[in-house]
């Protein structure tokens, strides 16, 4: 069995919408078409996806075209942010990854949400131990999982992750592991 993490494609940020709603580009639209044969030919048979719409609209192509049942789960959501992440994102971003356990206002250190997407992603390969699985969520959130796996895994490698990006996981003798490989090279995605 094999968790195929889906970062979501490329989305339409907006300050008149809460980042739950922020809706995929037309780009990031093509961009889900283009994971339908991807995830054809890993034979993906069930899709779970954080709440968020960017999430849901990227794996939803595939369900539509296999029939399958998108499962949402809210602790694959993306981190709450907080005012005082969004005045230097990426120096906050890049703070949270040399401090893993420093939580900037009200928004959750890398620790925790490390440690909430771990225990849902686990949650899914023990309910379901056979068939492959994708799990649609965010890149904040897939970042701080693939970070507690390898430890490599740090900010540079969070800023060259794609929209969208997939990332291999499997469950092994009870514990996640990756093989700290990015799969985005195998999809035939639109330029623009």
């Amino acid at each position: 069995m094999a968790i195929y993490l889906i970062r979501h494609a490329q989305s339409t940020p907006s300050d008149a919408l809460p980042t739950a709603h922020w809706p995929l580009s037309e780009l990031g639209h093509r961009q889900a078409e283009a994971l339908v044969p991807f995830l054809t030919r890993l034979d993906v048979e069930l899709v779970y996806s954080s709440p968020y719409l960017r999430a849901v609209d990227t794996v939803a192509p595939y369900a539509r075209a296999r029939r399958l049942k998108i499962d949402t789960l809210r602790e694959l959501r993306e981190r709450d942010l907080s005012p005082e992440m969004t005045q230097d994102w990426f120096g906050s971003v890049q703070r949270c990854f040399e401090n893993p356990k420093l939580a900037l206002g009200e928004a959750e250190s890398n620790h925790t949400l490390a440690a909430r997407m771990r225990q849902a992603v686990f949650a899914i390969g023990q309910r379901h131990r056979e068939p492959n699985v994708a799990v649609a969520s965010h890149g904040q959130a897939i970042s701080a999982l693939l970070g507690s796996l390898d430890g490599s895994f740090g900010y540079e490698r969070w800023r060259a992750m794609g929209l969208p990006d997939v990332f291999r996981l499997q469950l092994q003798s009870g514990a996640l592991t990756w093989d700290g490989t990015s799969l985005r090279s195998k999809i035939h995605l639109p330029s623009s």
